[in-house]
């Protein structure tokens, strides 16, 4: 692309907020310096929506001081988190605009990596570029060294093509919002362009994915390119989750925006089938979490009749007898079992990187446990 110097950024990074001042204070003070070395190439929007916190005096103190690099909006209700984001997008004035969680962090240099990456390597027919991001975790109970996993691969090459098909379905592991550059001009057409379908998909917690997945169905001949290295650090996972939640949100949510892209008028048959294998993927994914929540004493529900209830009102008949029978044979099984099971299983599957997977798991469910420390 080798972005000519004008009076618009090469990258908007979209930064949506909400009751979480400490973390947003923490992120900016961990890119500005960076985005300060990119001499205009790069913008920080960030959307508040409508914090009752100190969010409000942490932006407008950043914006004070970088005036020229940092636009701010607060929302004056609580819009919900995707048309937060839907509001980041009009803001952003950037060719390309990053996705970025406010509880999130940018490895030192890696502003200007991605910056490097974006100016030499994409062009006006890259749709999208997903990048590497990690997690470092210490265990209290040991405090020997950290344990990171992450999501660059080191068996690919650094820059590589991904098809279309390989990242439609909301299960194809490319929904996490951080990791997300969208083609500016490409994903605000589509906005435009498909108000009704977007606006049925508002509200289903995945947006951003269905977004993107739009977006290249709409417009075929745009490329997603993996640019394999590390960039962002995971934020830490303070939410508890209940098993009602994750079903409306992983299962009934993605249901609904799967059907939606079928529904498009703009799918093929290669992506009509990665939808079909997505869907089969929905069941066993809400079996693994109750799983993974008994084995971590965190089997939390609402209301036991109310599960199964959910289960037959979000589910086809064959999934949610599954999703029933082991809901009530996870509930009546000891942690301690479910526990020894899982090394079991995970030993097998992974090796010599179980306990990688191990300690993950622990960060999510038992946050309590581990300490998360910058890479």
């Amino acid at each position: 692309m080798n972005h000519e110097p004008t009076n618009k950024p090469l990258i908007s990074i979209a930064i949506p907020t909400y009751n979480r001042a400490d973390f947003l204070k923490n992120l900016l003070n961990n890119i500005m310096p960076q985005v300060e070395e990119m001499n205009g190439l790069v913008e920080i929007c960030i959307s508040n929506n409508d914090s009752n916190d100190k969010t409000h005096e942490v932006a407008t103190s950043f914006r004070e001081k970088y005036s020229d690099l940092i636009k701010y909006n607060k929302n004056q209700e609580n819009i919900g988190a995707d048309r937060n984001i839907l509001k980041l997008m009009e803001m952003a004035q950037g060719d390309f605009i990053w996705t970025l969680g406010d509880d999130d962090l940018i490895i030192e240099g890696g502003i200007k990596m991605v910056v490097n990456f974006v100016d030499n390597k994409c062009d006006k027919n890259t749709g999208l570029v997903i990048i590497g991001c990690g997690t470092n975790i210490i265990n209290k109970k040991t405090v020997k060294s950290s344990v990171y996993s992450g999501t660059a691969e080191k068996t690919r090459e650094k820059i590589y093509k991904i098809k279309t098909e390989d990242v439609m379905g909301t299960s194809s592991g490319n929904s996490f919002l951080s990791v997300l550059i969208f083609n500016s001009d490409f994903v605000k057409r589509t906005i435009e362009e498909e108000v009704e379908i977007v606006e049925k998909a508002t509200g289903k917690y995945f947006t951003h994915a269905f977004l993107y997945q739009l977006m290249l169905l709409k417009y075929p001949q745009l490329d997603t390119l993996k640019f394999n290295e590390l960039i962002i650090e995971e934020g830490p996972h303070y939410r508890k989750p209940y098993i009602e939640d994750e079903f409306k949100v992983f299962y009934v949510g993605r249901k609904k925006l799967n059907d939606l892209l079928v529904n498009s008028g703009y799918m093929n048959d290669f992506c009509r089938m990665a939808i079909v294998n997505d869907q089969k993927k929905l069941k066993m994914f809400i079996f693994k979490q109750m799983a993974i929540m008994k084995v971590f004493d965190n089997f939390n529900f609402f209301s036991f009749p109310g599960c199964l209830k959910l289960f037959f009102q979000g589910a086809s008949l064959g999934d949610a007898i599954f999703l029933s029978v082991f809901f009530v044979i996870i509930y009546i099984t000891p942690a301690f079992i479910m526990r020894g099971l899982y090394k079991i299983f995970i030993k097998i599957k992974y090796s010599k990187e179980w306990e990688k997977i191990w300690l993950r798991n622990i960060a999510i469910f038992e946050k309590s446990k581990v300490d998360r420390r910058a890479i």
